[in-house]
């Protein structure tokens, strides 16, 4: 006989089965079966992070992660970019915040398309979600005209969504005083 026996989502699973033949003998026998699943990854946020200079402009990417070990972004784009004469990896380590948020601060984006990679790892896998950010150099089109001459214009992710990892958008999104936010009538997708 085959039973189907579901299991939690992700950890321990003790399963104990019970056979009784037509005279009441019963054998027991158990297992405990571990699930490892990757981590699940939502960004919900691009924006320009306090961390810009004068020479080089830099992203704030948040979001949450049903469970993660670590988190990281990268610009994969741009891996690498110079500060005065030094060669700087794009790479930021991200923090986990309240609940199950991440936030990963600092990484440095340029005119045009920058394909941003935040991977979030938890020891028996990984997840890595690619952000495609598009940047335009607009005088005044991002707040100070002096400060931030740039403009954040689309935000996508691609990824796998669903159980056992991946990522997506907190639903389609549109800047609202320069925050990427859910577009008005859609409901946040997963």
């Amino acid at each position: 006989m085959v039973a189907e026996v579901p299991l939690a989502s992700n950890g321990a699973n003790f399963v104990v089965a019970v056979a009784r033949d037509s005279v009441g003998r019963q054998t027991v026998r158990s297992i405990t079966v571990i699930r490892k699943l990757a981590p699940s990854v939502v960004v919900q946020d691009v924006v320009f992070s306090p961390l810009s200079t004068g020479l080089v402009v830099k992203v704030k990417v948040t979001g949450t992660v049903d469970h993660a070990a670590g988190i990281c972004g990268r610009n994969e784009t741009h891996p690498f970019y110079k500060d005065g004469t030094r060669p700087v990896a794009n790479q930021v380590s991200g923090t986990m915040t309240q609940g199950n948020g991440f936030e990963i601060d600092g990484l440095a984006v340029w005119p045009g398309v920058n394909v941003l990679s935040v991977t979030a790892w938890d020891g028996p896998g990984e997840t890595r979600v690619e952000v495609v950010v598009e940047v335009a150099e607009e005088s005044g089109a991002y707040g100070d005209a002096e400060e931030t001459p740039y403009a954040i214009l689309s935000v996508s992710v691609e990824g796998q969504a669903g159980e056992g990892g991946g990522g997506t958008l907190a639903g389609e999104q549109e800047m609202l005083d320069g925050h990427f936010v859910p577009r008005s009538g859609q409901a946040a997708m997963r």
